[in-house]
C-alpha cells in the first residue's frame, strides 16, 4: 500500500474520531441549555404561583371590567393566579377575577373581573 492510501485512512478515522466526540459533547450539552433558554415563571426566591381563593389587598386598584390592574399588593407570589379576590385599601372595593398574574407586590392584572 503506498503512503497516500494510509494518511487518507489515517485521516478518515481522525475525522471519524471527532465527529463522534463532537456528537457527543452536543448531546450532552442539549438539555443544559434547553432548561437554560426556558423563560423564568417564578423569582429568584422560588415563591410559586399564589393558590386559588387567595385575596390580595392593593393600594391602587384600576379597575376596566372585565380587566383590572392593580398596585402595591400584599403579595410575595410570582406568576399566574386564578379564581382570586382583589380589595383596594382606599375605599374597601372588591373585585373577583377568573384568572390573572402577579408580579409579587409589585403590581397584579385580573381577567375576568366582577365586582363584588
Amino acid at each position: 500500500m503506498n503512503t497516500a492510501g494510509k494518511s487518507c485512512r489515517t485521516g478518515l478515522r481522525t475525522l471519524a474520531l471527532a465527529a463522534g466526540a463532537l456528537a457527543a459533547f452536543l448531546t450532552s450539552a442539549a438539555p443544559v441549555a434547553a432548561t437554560t433558554a426556558a423563560p423564568r415563571t417564578t423569582p429568584p426566591s422560588g415563591n410559586s404561583a399564589a393558590r386559588a381563593g387567595e385575596v390580595f389587598q392593593c393600594s391602587e386598584v384600576d379597575p376596566d371590567l372585565p380587566n383590572l390592574f392593580a398596585r402595591d399588593c400584599n403579595s410575595g407570589q410570582w406568576g399566574p393566579v386564578s379564581d382570586f379576590t382583589v380589595v383596594d385599601r382606599r375605599n374597601n372595593d372588591k373585585y373577583y377575577c377568573q384568572a390573572g398574574w402577579s408580579e409579587g407586590s409589585l403590581w397584579l392584572s385580573g381577567q375576568g373581573c366582577r365586582r363584588s
